[in-house]
C-alpha cells in the first residue's frame, strides 16, 4: 500500500507544481493589471492623455483575458491535484484502519494467552 501512496503522489506532483507555477503567472498579471488600471485611472498632469495612458487601456483586455485563462487552468490543475490527495488520504486511512486492526488482534493474542496460562 506504501508504493500505490508513493506512486500517487508521484503521478500527482506535476498538477502541485503547474498551481504553483500558475499561481505565480496569475500574481504577477494581477500586478499587471493592477499597474495598468492605476494609469488609465490617473488625473495627474502629463498622465492624462499620455502614451503610457493609451498603452495601458490597450494592454488591460489582453491581461485580463491572460488572467481568466490562467485562473481556468489553476481551477483545472487543482482538481487533478485534489483527486490525488482524496486516493492518497483514502489509502492512507486503510493502512492505518489495517494497522490498528493489526495491532488489535495482537492484543487479543496476548489477552489469551494469559489467560491460558492462568488456567494451567
Amino acid at each position: 500500500m506504501k508504493a500505490e501512496i508513493q506512486r500517487l503522489r508521484d503521478e500527482g506532483r506535476p498538477s502541485y507544481q503547474a498551481c504553483e507555477g500558475l499561481a505565480e503567472r496569475i500574481e504577477s498579471t494581477d500586478a499587471a493589471i493592477d499597474g495598468h488600471q492605476e494609469i488609465v485611472d490617473s488625473n495627474l498632469e502629463g498622465v492624462k492623455g499620455s502614451v503610457a495612458q493609451r498603452k495601458s487601456v490597450e494592454a488591460l483586455p489582453s491581461l485580463q483575458e491572460e488572467k481568466a485563462w490562467l485562473e481556468h487552468e489553476y481551477a483545472v490543475q487543482n482538481t487533478v491535484m485534489q483527486a490525488f490527495l482524496d486516493k492518497i488520504h483514502g489509502l492512507e486511512a486503510r493502512e492505518a484502519a489495517l494497522e490498528e486492526q493489526l495491532l488489535g488482534q495482537g492484543e487479543t493474542g496476548k489477552k489469551d494467552e494469559a489467560a491460558g496460562e492462568a488456567a494451567v
